[in-house]
Order: C-alpha cells, then structure tokens, then sequence
C-alpha cells in the first residue's frame, strides 16, 4: 500500500483515497471509506464481486474497470448502513448486464463439489453455463453419446436453474446456443483407459474437442483431471497426452499440480458399513474441501487469463489509433 494520498471531510461523510499498484502498469487500488454510505459513484464499464477486509474480515463489494491499458480496481467499503442491500443492488445490476458469458462443461468432477462451486464463482461475476456428463471425453461432447454413469449429470442454465439430463449434450449445440466468450473444459481422468489403445488418439480427440469449442471465437481453458487414489501411476501419462491435444489453442490448467487426494479415507467404511469413497472422486463430506480448493484456483486462473485478455485488447485498440 502506498499509503493515504487524498481526504476529504464533509458532514457525516469521510472519504479516503488510497492507491496501491500491484505492478508496473498492472492496476491501482481506489478505496473509498464512507462510514454513513453517502457518495457519489460513477462507473466505468467492468465487472462487480463481493470482496474481504485482509485486515477486519468485513466483506464489502469490488469493482473492476478496465480504462485503455491500465486495469483499475475500486473497492468501496461501507459501513453502519442499514440500506446497503439496496445500494448493493442498484450498483451490480447494470455491471451484470456487461459480464462475459462463460460456458463450463467437463466429466464427473464437473457433476459433483468441483463444478459446483466453480459454477458458484463463476456466476457472481459472470453469466454462465455448466454442464457435466459423468464419465464422458471429448468425443461424447462432439457426438452427443451418453454414458453408463449418466445419471450423475449435472448442471445449471444461464438462469441459474438445476439441469440434471442424462443426455450427454452436443458441444457445437451449446456454442451456437449460448456465443460464450470463454469455454472451460475440463477432461482427462476418463482418457486413462484410452492410453492403451491403438485405434484411438487421445491428443487427436482433445483437438476436435476445442476445435468445436472456439467454432465461434471464444477463449478457452482447459482444465485437466485431478489427483486420485485410483490409477495414480498413469495420471502424468494421462496428462502429457492430454496437452499434446491442447497445444497452444487453449490455456491450459494442469490440476495434477495443485490438487491432493485424500488417500486416509479410501477402504475405509463409516459405521454404516459404507464406503467412504471410491477413490477417485470428491464427492463425500470430508473430500469436498479438497475440491472446493481446487476449484478456487481455477476461477483465479480463469479470473488472469480474462484480465490479460482485457488488457490485451485495449492495447492493441491503443496502437491501431495510433
């Protein structure tokens, strides 16, 4: 923090400046105190989140704006206010309107904790479309085939409603469907009885796969499986074959790094005498924390690349006025 750089005290009003750079040319920090709730906002064109004191805990709401090249963050922080909830709304709804369109699909991991709590993210700053299909690849979204385990999808429309559909939907239905500026893919643990094969390509299904994902423009991530108990030995295999498929058309995310198993639970059974876990999955009570993490570091990727993107875009409309 470089420290209080403006203040000005009015009645029942104090409002305090403070800039903070977290890098050259890479953003400012606007921090506007207003005890009471008085003020007067004006909005750039950006996106809106709730975000938390480092310092008190009290949450309060973020706005990013982007302005040419220079990414700016204002947080307003409002306390003892009894119509916030109104001031809150009054503010994120127009900045809604101009969030991007995210569309996530992805295999089980997308049905269960991991792809519920990224949806979760993803739709408080953005207007988003998740869809999982239990056991699926690539080509199951290119060709629309169901799987043994469809009755495990899951996932929720751009309004927010539940989608639980054991037809596995056609990727190219979706794109033209939604037009999403971003996709988020998330496949990898469904290739492992694939490694073997010798009629079928593992990084050829991965490229038709984002071949039919960025028909219509948008960015892409790819997200590759986590860590398990099941099959560990073949994961980096799995891995590597996997990003030969992705290349450099989309970013890609290697879950295998930042995600741990919980080995303790698997063969163990609960006093039911059922079983904790299958070892490949997250979605039992002691391992949805592991998943909500993992999900947590994708939006903040997925959070960077759209932040690069942005600047990206703005430079490059700097220099074609040039």
């Amino acid at each position: 923090m470089l420290g209080v750089v403006g203040k000005k005290s009015l009645p029942n009003i104090d409002l305090v400046i403070e800039l903070e750079f977290a890098g050259f040319l890479d953003g400012l920090n606007v921090v506007l105190s207003i005890p009471n709730g008085i003020g007067i906002v004006i909005f750039f064109s950006g996106e809106a989140y709730v975000g938390n004191d480092q310092n008190s805990g009290d949450q309060y709401p973020k706005f990013h704006a982007s302005l040419y090249h220079i990414s700016l963050f204002y947080v307003f922080r409002i306390r003892y206010n009894f119509w916030v909830n109104f001031f809150l709304l009054a503010i994120l709804l127009p900045i809604q309107a101009m969030a991007s369109t995210v569309l996530v699909i992805g295999d089980s991991h997308t049905t269960g904790p991991f792809g519920k709590k990224l949806d979760e993210l993803i739709r408080a700053e953005h207007k988003v479309m998740t869809r999982g299909a239990c056991g699926t690849i690539g080509e199951n979204w290119n060709q629309g085939t169901r799987t043994t385990c469809a009755k495990w999808n899951w996932g929720k429309d751009m309004d927010g409603q539940v989608i639980t559909s054991t037809a596995t939907p056609k990727l190219n239905e979706l794109v033209d469907q939604m037009n999403p500026d971003f996709i988020i893919l998330q496949f990898g643990g469904n290739y492992r009885g694939k490694l073997n094969s010798e009629d079928f390509s593992i990084p050829n299904d991965v490229a038709e796969l984002i071949k039919t994902a960025k028909s219509k423009g948008a960015k892409c991530m790819f997200v590759t499986g986590p860590d398990t108990y099941v099959d560990r030995v073949l994961l980096p295999d799995t891995i590597d074959r996997v990003q030969q498929g992705v290349g450099q058309e989309c970013t890609f995310f290697n879950s295998l790094e930042v995600t741990q198993y919980p080995d303790e639970y698997v063969g163990k059974r609960r006093p039911d005498g059922t079983k904790y876990t299958d070892g490949k999955h997250y979605s039992f009570p002691e391992g949805e924390p592991f998943a909500w993490e993992w999900a947590e570091k994708v939006f903040m990727s997925f959070t960077e690349l759209e932040q690069s993107i942005s600047l990206s875009s703005k430079a490059n409309g700097l220099h074609s006025q040039e």
